[in-house]
Parts: structure tokens; sequence; C-alpha cells
């Protein structure tokens, strides 16, 4: 991640507060990434898109955290313990892959990882169903017949054990894309399997960074009569003594 002040911080948390998930994850990338530009980054594949997402957050806050998650069938609470660079590591062992072919039968379908850009159009579909046909519609590029002949794909006449092959197709071309952990609920047995989004997981620890610093503002403003923007250009660790120092002595 680049080395970013406090002030860019504050700056990238307010602009991104008023942002759909898409938008705010955008806006991210492009903040990591200042040197490359909206349409590459838009280009993206999903789990490029994640892995860089989950290395900027492992470098600025450590590679482990904690997943809650609930049950939907008897609302147990759960929180997973999760290690990053594992998740970092399986991706590596994949490497994202612009087409893969896969046979089912006498179909050969191309399959290509999705782009950050396709989810735009899909999340404005409110039916779940329908988003999981757009979905498959944005990764199937062609199916190919017996006898040579290429077609486009109609997701609704995709047989379901079609869909299974060409699911595990794209988690192996783009292993990062999807990130979940399967397990069985201790309650009431139920399987299930909660996500991780890595966009979600850094803004979130972004926005409690935010928080500290508004403390430390607001301690040293009141002490010393610091202006805000000579507080906040200050370096982490200069500003953080000042603050503790401050803490310790009862003034904060």
């Amino acid at each position: 991640m680049v080395e970013h002040t406090a002030e860019d911080l504050m700056t990238l948390v307010e602009r991104g507060s008023g942002l759909n998930v898409l938008d705010r994850t955008r806006l991210l990338l492009s903040f990591l990434h200042p040197e490359e530009s909206p349409g590459s980054l838009d280009g993206l594949p999903l789990g490029e898109c994640d892995r860089r997402l989950l290395e900027a957050r492992a470098q600025r806050f450590g590679s482990t955290t904690v997943l809650t998650c609930r049950c939907g069938s008897c609302d147990s609470d759960y929180e997973l313990p999760i290690d990053l660079a594992a998740i970092l590591d399986y991706g590596a062992a994949g490497p994202v892959n612009e087409a893969v072919s896969v046979c089912c039968g006498s179909k050969t379908y191309q399959v290509s990882p999705v782009r950050f850009m396709e989810l735009d159009a899909i999340a404005l579909e409110p039916k779940a169903e329908e988003r999981e046909r757009m979905l498959l519609r944005a990764a199937v590029k062609s199916v190919q017949s017996s006898d040579g002949a290429l077609a486009p794909v109609a997701p609704s006449r995709i047989p379901k054990s079609h869909r299974v092959a060409l699911s595990k197709a794209l988690d192996q071309a783009d292993p990062l894309a999807v990130i979940v952990f399967p397990m069985t609920c201790s309650v009431c047995g139920t399987d299930w399997a909660p996500r991780l989004e890595p966009a979600d997981l850094l803004w979130r620890d972004l926005e409690q960074e935010c928080s500290e610093i508004i403390d430390d503002v607001r301690v040293l403003a009141q002490t010393f009569g610091w202006r805000e923007l000579d507080i906040l250009t200050m370096s982490p660790v200069r500003r953080r003594a000042y603050s503790k120092r401050l803490r310790e002595r009862g003034d904060g």
C-alpha cells in the first residue's frame, strides 16, 4: 500500500461514506493504485481486485482478522478467525487465466473471469436469481457444439450439471473472485458458506483508523491549539506519541 498521510485517509473516507459498494471499491482501488487509469482498474478480474485489497489490508493492519457471520436458519452468531496470508497464498497458487475451455458432454464452453466493470449492470438487478444468470452470462462467452458451431450462451438453457462444472472452472481460473468458508452450524446443523468481502474489510478498518485520528486531533488541538491540518500532516508515529503521553497524564 502506498504511504498516505492522515489527511489522505480522512479525505478518502469522507468521499466514500455515501457511495454504494461498487463505487466505494472503485475509490479504494484508485486510492491504492493512482498510477493506473480508472478504465484499467475497471477491467481487472474480480480476483485481482480482491487480491489488491487484501494485500493492502494485510500491509496496513496485519494479516489476521475476524469474520463475523450469522446462520441464516437459526440466527446463531459466529466469529471466524481469518488468515489473509493463507488466502493470498491460495490465490497465488492458481493465477488468473484469460480463458478456459470446459467440456460438458458434446458441448465445449468458453469461460473467462468476470471483470469488475461487468458488476455494474448485475448490481442493479433486484432479483437474486436473475443476478446469478447475469453473472453466468458474463463469464460464459460462447458454447461450441459437437459439429463445431459456435453460439452465444443463454444461461437458462445451461443444464444444472454443466453449471456445476462451469462454476468449478471459474473458481480455478480466478480463485479469489469469491472467497467463502464452508461450515456447518453447530446449533442447527445447516451447511452454509459465509463470504469474505475484501473491500468491506479494508473499508471498515480504514474507518476505524480515521476515528482514532479524529480522537488524536481533538486531544492535540484542545491541549496545544494546533490546527487540524498541522496535526494530520504529522507522521502517525509522532501524532500517536503525543496523544499517548497526554492520555497517560490524564489530559486526553
